[in-house]
C-alpha cells in the first residue's frame, strides 16, 4: 500500500485556538486573574486588544495576530499584520506566539517558507512551556513529526517522527494517531506490527481523520482470505466524503470490478485523476489506451499514462516502455 499524500490546511485553527473560541467565557467574559486583574487574553474586544498590543503586551499581540491570521473576531485575514504582531510577542519569548510564528514560517504565509525557523521556534517554546502550556503543542508535536518525516527543515529521522507523534496522540491530535498507524504498518522507525497499526487506524477513524479511514479500509482487503467488502467500502466511502483523492481511486476501482457500478467509478476515478492522484492517472491512462470498459482514445491515453509514469506509477511506465512509447 502506497502511503497517502498527507494534506494539511494551513488555515486550520489550531486545537488550543479552537477550545478557546469554543469557551464561553473566553468569547463572553473577562476572567479575572487571581490579583484581581483581567485576563487580556479573555477579552474579546479588537480595539481593546490593540491598545494593549501597542503597549507592549504580548498576550495582546499574540491575541492581535492570531485574530488576523484565520480571520477572528470580525478582523479580516492578513498573513503581514499576523506576522508582524506574532513577531513582537515572539520576540518576548511567548510560548502561543511562538507556536503560531512558526506555523507560519512553515507554510511561508507572510515570508519565505523557513521551516529551520520554524523548528527552532517550536523548540525554544516546548523548552520553556509547562503543565498549563501543553494544550498548545499537540499540533506542534505533530508538525515536528511531519519534519522528520519528510526531512524538512531538519534530518530525516523516522524514530525521531515517531517520539513526536506519540506525544501529539497523547494530547489528542488524530492526525498523529493516524501517523503512528502508517509508521506501524510499514515498520518505519518501528518493528512493523500490522495488529497495533489497525488499532491505531480505528482510534482515529472513528474520530473523523480521513487518512485513517484510507487505511483501515485497505486493510480489510489486503488479504484474500480475510476481505470484508462490507468494511472495505464503508471506511473508504468515509475517507471519500472528506475528499480524499486516493480513496476517489480505491472506491472507484471497487465500483467497477466488485459493484459493475462502471458509470460511478469512473466519475470517481476522473475526481481523483483531477487531484493529481497517481494511480487513478495510470489505470485511466490505460483504459483510454487499451480500449478497455470505455471508448479508446490513444492519445489521451498516452498522455495520462506519460503524467503518470512522472509521478513514480511503474505499471504506467511499464506500459509505455512495452510499446516503444517515452515518458
Amino acid at each position: 500500500m502506497d502511503r497517502v499524500k498527507r494534506y494539511v490546511s494551513e488555515n486550520e485553527v489550531p486545537l488550543f485556538l479552537r477550545a478557546k473560541i469554543e469557551t464561553e467565557e473566553f468569547v463572553n467574559e473577562q476572567m479575572p486573574t487571581p490579583k484581581g486583574g483581567v485576563y487580556i487574553g479573555c477579552i474579546k474586544d479588537v480595539v481593546y486588544q490593540r491598545e494593549k498590543a501597542e503597549e507592549g503586551f504580548s498576550e495582546a499581540q499574540t491575541w492581535l495576530g492570531t485574530a488576523y491570521r484565520y480571520g477572528l473576531y470580525g478582523v479580516e485575514k492578513d498573513n503581514d499584520e499576523a506576522f508582524k504582531w506574532l513577531k513582537k510577542a515572539a520576540d518576548q519569548k511567548n510560548i502561543e506566539a511562538q507556536c503560531e510564528l512558526g506555523l507560519m514560517y512553515y507554510y511561508g504565509k507572510g515570508m519565505p517558507k523557513n521551516a529551520e525557523k520554524a523548528i527552532k521556534l517550536w523548540l525554544e517554546a516546548i523548552d520553556k512551556g509547562n503543565a498549563d502550556s501543553y494544550e498548545y503543542f499537540s499540533r506542534i508535536y505533530l508538525f515536528l513529526g511531519y519534519s522528520y518525516d519528510d526531512g524538512d527543515g531538519v534530518k530525516k529521522n523516522s524514530k525521531e517522527a515517531v517520539k513526536w507523534y506519540k506525544k501529539s496522540a497523547e494530547l489528542g491530535e488524530l492526525g498523529a494517531v493516524a501517523e503512528l498507524g502508517i509508521h506501524y504498518y510499514e515498520g518505519d522507525g518501528v518493528v512493523k506490527d500490522e495488529e497495533k497499526a489497525k488499532k491505531y487506524f480505528i482510534k482515529a477513524a472513528e474520530g473523523g481523520d480521513a487518512i485513517a479511514q484510507y487505511y483501515l479500509g485497505c486493510m480489510y482487503v489486503e488479504n484474500e482470505d480475510e476481505m470484508d467488502i462490507e468494511k472495505f467500502l464503508y471506511w473508504m466511502e468515509k475517507a471519500a466524503a472528506q475528499k480524499l483523492a486516493a480513496a476517489y481511486t480505491q472506491l472507484g476501482m471497487s465500483y467497477i470490478f466488485d459493484l459493475e457500478k462502471v458509470t460511478e467509478g469512473l466519475e470517481l476515478l476522473e475526481k481523483a485523476a483531477k487531484e493529481d492522484e497517481p494511480h487513478a492517472i495510470a489505470f485511466l491512462g490505460i483504459m483510454y489506451y487499451k480500449g478497455e470498459i470505455i471508448e479508446r482514445n490513444e492519445a489521451k491515453g498516452i498522455k495520462l499514462l506519460q503524467k503518470a509514469a512522472k509521478l513514480g506509477i511503474e505499471e504506467a511506465q511499464g506500459t509505455l516502455e512495452e510499446n516503444g512509447l517515452s515518458w
